[in-house]
């Protein structure tokens, strides 16, 4: 994964959003919770991702609002690196 490039990924028939910053990578859900969109159009702004229909604007480290319109955060996955491959799983 190149470092602050976002990419679309999908585990289980859930979207995804996968992407790096530095030795981090962060997979949250890949739809914003206010209108659906498809986050990974969007922009990736250091540690966050601006949806691209209504700018709701979130941190790619713990999902949370931090620009509305959304008011409802995204899920977050652990991430693992093994033989290469990235691999997802929800928390708990």
């Amino acid at each position: 994964l190149t470092d602050g490039v976002m990419h679309p990924a999908e585990a289980e028939a859930i979207p995804l959003l996968v992407t790096r910053f530095g030795n981090t990578i962060r997979a949250v859900s890949g739809v914003c919770t206010h209108r659906g969109a498809a986050l990974a159009e969007g922009k990736q702004d250091g540690k966050c991702v601006r949806c691209p229909w209504h700018g709701s604007r979130f941190s790619l480290e713990d999902g949370s609002v931090v620009e509305g319109p959304a008011t409802f955060g995204l899920a977050t996955f652990t991430t693992q690196i093994a033989s290469g491959s990235v691999s997802v799983r929800a928390p708990g």
